[in-house]
């Protein structure tokens, strides 16, 4: 089964520990992540029906 989520985690292999973090404003499917000048951006993916309009590729970005 797969789906698509709008939550997002964050992993502090210090303290060994999982934290919520802001949602997504969208569900997304395949989303590809990266970092880049500290924020941890959410670009790309599906609705679970369409690709992502290219007109919004990022749908998400937190400050880590």
């Amino acid at each position: 089964m797969i789906i698509n989520v709008c939550f997002c985690d964050r992993y502090d292999p210090q303290l060994n520990k999982w934290t919520k973090v802001a949602s997504m404003s969208t569900r997304r499917l395949g989303v590809g992540v990266a970092v880049l000048g500290g924020y941890l951006y959410a670009v790309g993916g599906s609705d679970g029906t369409s690709p992502l309009n290219t007109g919004k590729a990022i749908v998400w970005s937190f400050k880590i």
